[in-house]
């Protein structure tokens, strides 16, 4: 049969084997706290080691705002151990905000200890009774985070079991809770270097992309007066041999109206001469205009006359009628009178008949003299109208001879200009060689710039990984 050891035996291999295993839950929060910059890594951890350690469902993190102390919320850090079915209770828990002394959180805020409900269930002092006992949770166990005095923040923990903890669990709840100070100062350490690092980084990184951005538009302008350089030293030297063909051109513009001026002059004497020969023709047509007046004037005296001339012979006619009536009357007296009458009578015919067609003459004499006279007129008013465009031609030509000879003056001018102009393009041809000598320059050392700033980049990355990783 076995050997029965003694009861106080019994007891006491119990008390160590609890020892043994509180020494070892000490010992892994201690390796805990030492290994672990994260705080909340260190929460979820620790609250893994607690309930293993009490066989406890669940462990779950609350925190202090940070405007008002004395209120607080879930940090929504929890450890479920397996098999646990809570998530009613963890998404109400994770909506909530206690105030200080209110439901375990915060009893045990407000009396900065650890502190335990035997049965949630039956505590008025629970707001989340619904929800616990949907998950089957009785006995919960609230655990302070001290770090200076004042609560970082409160474990809670649940069981199925009612809660009756033991004064040792109590003692090392309190203990354990106040060794998270140098995880939190290592956290918020590191927290600083990563807010240095991530604002280093940020600043780095807008530096160097100011400057690549610099250093790239850098090298864009140089390309871009590298083309236009040699864009404009193409141009200029089109603009050279123009330059050159204009100054060429002005010269033969110089000699061509060297001789226009001189075919000028020698057009305005032929208008002079022709001034005066319209001015003869023209005192001729005067001339013979005042002939042929007087001609139409004599044509009309004779017209009077062969009226003067008819009168007569109509009373010679007469009076040889009277007389051959006479002589009939005297009978063989008027006999030699009647042959006197009847030539008379056959001469005042004749002469009637004559002066008729000498009317008729002189009638054709006026109207041709009188046609004559018009055609003189016109010939006249035409030549007068040669005369004013001779003026006015001799006065265009000597316009035209003023504006040629300025022409010519200004094409000298001009000659002197393109030649200059000519002396500079070439100028200007030499100074966009040395823009472009420099343009290279420039490309090359914006290149090497570009990468040295790369190179700076990842020294700084390098630094930045490892200040994060320190």
């Amino acid at each position: 049969m076995p050997i029965r050891l003694p009861r106080k035996t019994q007891v006491a291999q119990t008390e160590a084997a609890d020892f043994e295993h509180l020494f070892d839950l000490l010992h892994k929060v201690s390796h805990l706290t030492a290994q672990t910059d994260d705080f909340g890594r260190w929460l979820r951890d620790f609250m893994k080691l607690i309930c293993d350690f009490a066989d406890w469902k669940i462990g779950h993190a609350w925190a202090p705002l940070k405007d008002d102390p004395n209120e607080l919320v879930s940090i929504r850090i929890w450890h479920l151990q397996p098999g646990v079915n809570a998530r009613a209770f963890m998404e109400k828990t994770e909506t909530l905000q206690y105030a200080s002394g209110v439901g375990l959180p915060g009893r045990v805020h407000q009396k900065k200890k650890v502190d335990w409900i035997p049965d949630v269930n039956l505590d008025d002092n629970y707001p989340r009774k619904p929800y616990a006992n949907a998950a089957g949770f009785k006995g919960g166990y609230g655990c302070p985070v001290m770090v200076d005095g004042a609560v970082a923040a409160v474990i809670e923990f649940y069981d199925d079991r009612p809660a009756d903890p033991s004064p040792l669990l109590i003692r090392t709840l309190e203990y354990l809770g106040m060794q998270v100070a140098p995880v939190l100062e290592r956290s918020e350490r590191a927290r600083q270097r990563r807010e240095l690092a991530d604002a280093l980084e940020t600043r780095v990184a807008s530096a160097v992309g100011e400057i690549s951005q610099s250093a790239l538009s850098m090298q864009q302008a140089a390309e871009t007066a590298k083309t236009l350089s040699t864009t404009a030293q193409s141009r200029s030297r089109s603009s050279a041999d123009a330059s050159t063909r204009s100054s060429d051109q002005v010269r033969t513009v110089a000699a061509a109206t060297g001789e226009l001026s001189q075919a000028i002059r020698a057009i305005e004497g032929e208008l002079g001469a022709a001034r005066n020969t319209v001015a003869a023709a023209a005192d001729r047509v005067v001339s013979a205009n005042a002939t042929f007046e007087s001609l139409r004037q004599g044509a009309g005296e004779i017209e009077e006359v062969i009226g003067i001339i008819n009168k007569i012979a109509e009373k010679t006619k007469l009076l040889s009628l009277n007389a051959t009536i006479e002589a009939s009357r005297a009978g063989a007296l008027g006999a030699g009178f009647a042959v006197v009458a009847s030539e008379v009578k056959d001469l005042a015919a004749q002469t009637e008949t004559s002066t008729r067609h000498i009317a008729e003459r002189v009638q054709d004499i006026q109207v041709l003299a009188s046609e004559a006279l018009q055609e003189f007129k016109a010939i006249a008013a035409t030549i007068q109208d040669i005369r004013n465009s001779t003026e006015s031609i001799s006065g265009s030509v000597e316009r035209q001879q003023r504006t040629t000879e300025a022409i010519s003056a200004n094409s000298a001018e001009a000659e002197g200009q393109s030649q200059a102009a000519c002396d500079a393009v070439n100028d200007v041809v030499h100074d966009l060689a040395s823009i472009d000598e420099n343009s290279d320059c420039v490309l090359d050392t914006a290149g090497r710039f570009v990468a040295r700033i790369t190179a700076l980049q990842d020294e700084v990355g390098s630094f930045l990984k490892m200040i994060r990783e320190d």
